[in-house]
């Protein structure tokens, strides 16, 4: 606890008078100084007499050296204004703020009889003077007017807690903030914003907060919320150009939504996420709604975790939500799909396509047969976007049509997802249960190959499964991690039960493996005890396969992919 809080300048009554003094004093003073070393020989060894003064001052001598200190008293005076015109600008606000107090008449007076010469006489003159003054303190730190008023329970009280729009005009600044200490107002003030104006190239964002001015900046950290507003022509477009163009350059997540489909609706043709047809904001808000509210639940799962406090309490970066969780949220919105499209009768390429365009294109293609078609999908996407095209260089776009899409969604959508898939028959992609329990091959890396990193434990697992002739229907599961949620999503078997020849899946930060990757194994053996023996990759030493055995506690809390 601070012993000695420092408040500021005093306003004084005097102070009505300040920029009159100072003025007068510093020039004077300059003056002086640059005058008088000329002649300090002359003042020591001289008798002052008038003659000797018009004898020395009044010929050419005098007169440059006068001209010599004007000079430099017009130079210092010029250069101080040019380099500290804001410490000239607090003496005007002290002035101002002692002029305001006293022509409003918020200060108590006495009236004081002066003494007469002689004891015998009638009484001097009577007059008033200042017996209580309120105690404000003026203070400018980190281009921020701090003024504090102190708080007596005065009849001057009510005027002096509501000081914010005469402060605002009269100091040509705009109010930040106003609190309420123990015994004083505290009003924070943003001061001389024509000189504090920046470029667009110097709006910068780091460190969770982004620069405005020269003085100011937005701790979105902290306030995550803004609130623009101003007239027609007031700049507010441009305003928020200028943020989207700051944030961009950083790894933010970035959706723009414009209902009016105005000047940030022509971003799209620049940066995805853009946004202005009815569907496409509500589904784009439904998405950004699910996932903050898995990233919340995310959050209250952390040992560390704190009420009030946001992503930047845990150093975790705006809109964070992990690849599990990323992958939950993708996999529950499939689900709700999924159910939809049973009751309204479509197939599941309809439902591949409306997890990219939203629930509406489910009923589209129910009330037009029930059976996807790129035709539909390309029709609701002309619909939804007005006819808007935009470039699309894909090689399935380029393909198709040279290279563009509709500006709504992404109609290629279904094509991108089923050539990522890699569908194998039932002849080659044998069931784990035909598999003989204890009787898999040595594993043999000499022959290992496929998407992932070699030498990682999902390249070893990839390997394994096809090793024992029981390969993974989907190998594209991602980190480690994502394994279970992917598969689920790619209608692969899985479950809680260790079965030999399964994958066992470790989940981000599971069992005290790697939060951002996670770990998979191949399961050898199942013991009776319940225990399971595992071999695996990158768990003793990268790229060296080792065998382990996984206490039954252990491998009940895990899942695994059959």
């Amino acid at each position: 606890m601070k012993l000695f809080h420092y408040k500021g300048r005093r306003i004084k009554p005097s102070d009505q008078y300040l920029v009159y003094r100072f003025v007068t004093g510093a020039l004077v003073g300059i003056w002086l100084l640059a005058f008088l070393p000329f002649h300090l020989p002359f003042l020591w060894s001289s008798t002052w007499t008038l003659d000797a003064f018009q004898a020395h001052f009044i010929r050419p001598h005098g007169l440059v050296t006068l001209c010599i200190s004007l000079f430099i008293t017009a130079a210092c005076a010029f250069l101080y204004y040019r380099y500290h015109h804001r410490h000239f600008k607090q003496i005007i606000h002290r002035q101002k703020l002692a002029k305001m107090i006293l022509e409003n008449g918020w200060y108590e007076t006495k009236k004081v009889t002066s003494d007469s010469f002689f004891k015998d006489a009638p009484s001097g003159k009577t007059k008033e003077t200042i017996s209580t003054f309120p105690k404000v303190y003026y203070r400018l730190k980190n281009g921020h007017l701090h003024i504090q008023v102190e708080i007596t329970l005065g009849k001057y009280q009510d005027p002096l807690l509501n000081l914010e729009k005469k402060l605002e005009s009269g100091l040509y600044c705009e109010l930040v903030s106003k609190e309420l200490h123990d015994a004083y107002v505290e009003y924070v003030m943003v001061h001389d914003m024509r000189a504090n104006r920046i470029s667009i190239d110097a709006v910068t964002a780091q460190n969770g907060r982004l620069k405005l001015m020269k003085s100011l900046y937005w701790e979105y950290d902290q306030l995550p919320h803004m609130l623009i507003v101003g007239g027609t022509g007031g700049g507010k477009t441009y305003f928020i150009l200028t943020l989207i163009e700051a944030l961009s350059k950083t790894d933010a997540k970035l959706y723009v939504l414009d209902p009016k489909n105005a000047d940030l609706a022509d971003l799209s043709t620049v940066m995805p996420d853009v946004y202005h047809t009815k569907a496409d904001m509500i589904t784009c808000i439904d998405q950004f709604y699910a996932d903050m509210m898995t990233r919340n639940e995310n959050m209250k799962d952390m040992p560390n975790y704190k009420t009030g406090e946001n992503y930047a309490y845990f150093g975790l970066p705006p809109n964070t939500l992990d690849t599990e969780a990323s992958i939950e949220q993708g996999t529950q919105y499939l689900a709700t799909l999924l159910k939809d499209a049973e009751l309204k009768g479509v197939d599941d390429e309809t439902v591949l396509q409306a997890y990219n365009y939203g629930g509406g294109f489910i009923d589209y293609v129910a009330e037009r047969g029930s059976t996807y078609s790129f035709e539909l999908a390309e029709a609701f996407a002309e619909a939804q976007s007005d006819g808007e095209t935009v470039s699309y260089n894909n090689p399935v776009a380029v393909a198709e049509n040279g290279g563009w899409r509709y500006g709504y969604g992404n109609m290629f959508y279904v094509d991108h997802v089923l050539q990522h898939l890699n569908h194998t028959d039932d002849d080659s992609n044998e069931s784990i249960e035909r598999i003989t329990d204890g009787e898999f091959p040595t594993p043999d890396p000499s022959d290992y190959s496929g998407i992932h990193p070699e030498g990682e434990c999902t390249y070893y697992v990839d390997n394994r499964r096809r090793e024992i002739g029981a390969p993974l229907e989907n190998s594209r599961l991602g980190d480690a991690g994502s394994w279970t949620p992917k598969a689920k999503a790619s209608g692969m078997s899985t479950g809680s039960e260790p079965r030999a020849g399964a994958v066992m899946v470790y989940g981000y930060c599971q069992l005290n493996v790697s939060c951002r990757y996670g770990h998979v194994a191949f399961v050898e053996t199942v013991n009776d005890d319940g225990s399971v023996v595992v071999s695996e990759m990158n768990w003793e030493a990268h790229n060296v396969i080792n065998y382990r055995t996984v206490s039954a506690s252990d491998a009940s809390q895990l899942e695994y992919i059959y």
